[in-house]
């Protein structure tokens, strides 16, 4: 009988003592390997680590035609519905992603005046900018989040000083760095079907780019407006994330589309919901068409949030 009480005592001493190191322990676990958390570190931080309602049924998955999916609590890291993460897939523009981040961190000046050159051009999509304008490279980076524009994102890596070679260099060493080992980038646009990754891996770079102070804000954008500087013309885009707006059960914080043929629809979101109190970053790699990208990544928010409790 000693023994027994002995032994619930250190469990309740341990418990109450691993408190706030206990959420250190689970924020620095790596996306790697988040999935797999042991019991202890859940236990550590059970005001915020998210379970299963009880009596609830496994997510139906028949109807998602994504290749990949992956949906990840923001405070634990845990992966909560996953498919095919670790499979390698063309990005197309969720590329973009990564060259806006080491763009500010190789120059970061918004208001740096750029002049647009021929040589930016790139295909796909609308051509926001005309040879010999002069914009601020705030309207590049804007344009070529919120609409997606590649010609946006080549004026914006010319503007870094360095060649485009260069530029690719840093984005691949910077997804080394931190653990995105399946990750290639060919090109900074996504335009190239080379420029690959996993759905557990760009799981790291939405964390990254969602949570940058530049770039949350810009993701969020229903539209931008701009003038190329002496002109009196005003251009406005539109952004490509359609679920802008348009949820009712979470609000989002973050998002970027992807898409070029050998990709399908990819697109990367993050919503917050305020009665949960929790942030989840949704993964689509590969949906068939442009609705379902954004239906897929609805349907699976709403049913975690739905069936997930994230307090005791």
């Amino acid at each position: 009988m000693e023994s027994i009480l002995f032994t619930i005592s250190i469990f309740f001493l341990l418990f109450n003592s691993i408190g706030t190191a206990g959420e250190l322990l689970i924020n620095k676990v790596s996306a790697n390997s988040s999935d797999v958390f042991p019991n202890t570190f859940v236990l550590a931080n059970n005001k915020f680590t998210p379970y299963r309602l009880q009596g609830t049924e496994d997510f139906d998955s028949k109807n998602i035609t994504a290749q990949s999916f992956l949906v990840v609590d923001e405070k634990t890291g845990r992966f909560l519905e996953k498919n095919n993460i670790q499979e390698v897939h063309s990005i197309a523009s969720i590329t973009k992603l990564m060259s806006v981040l080491v763009w500010l961190e190789v120059l970061g000046d918004l208001n740096q005046e750029v002049v647009i050159k021929a040589e930016d051009y790139r295909e796909g999509g609308i051509a926001y900018f005309i040879a010999g304008e002069h914009v601020l490279a705030k309207d590049l980076l804007n344009v070529g989040l919120v609409a997606s524009s590649n010609s946006a994102i080549a004026a914006l890596v010319r503007s870094s000083g360095l060649t485009e070679a260069e530029f690719v260099g840093l984005m691949n060493k910077t997804a080394r760095s931190w653990g995105m080992d399946n990750t290639v980038f060919v090109e900074p646009t996504g335009l190239n079907a080379k420029n690959v990754s996993t759905a557990r891996e760009l799981y790291i770079l939405a964390r990254e780019a969602f949570n940058n102070k530049v770039m949350k804000d810009v993701l969020v954008k229903e539209g931008y407006s701009f003038q190329p500087i002496g002109k009196s013309v005003v251009r406005s885009v539109k952004n490509t994330n359609w679920l802008l707006g348009n949820t009712s059960n979470y609000k989002i914080v973050g998002g970027k589309t992807g898409y070029i043929e050998e990709s399908g629809y990819n697109f990367i979101i993050k919503g917050y919901n305020k009665e949960k109190d929790a942030n989840l970053y949704t993964i689509i790699l590969g949906s068939e068409n442009i609705e379902s990208r954004f239906n897929e990544a609805d349907i699976l928010i709403n049913w975690v949030f739905d069936n997930y409790s994230w307090k005791l």
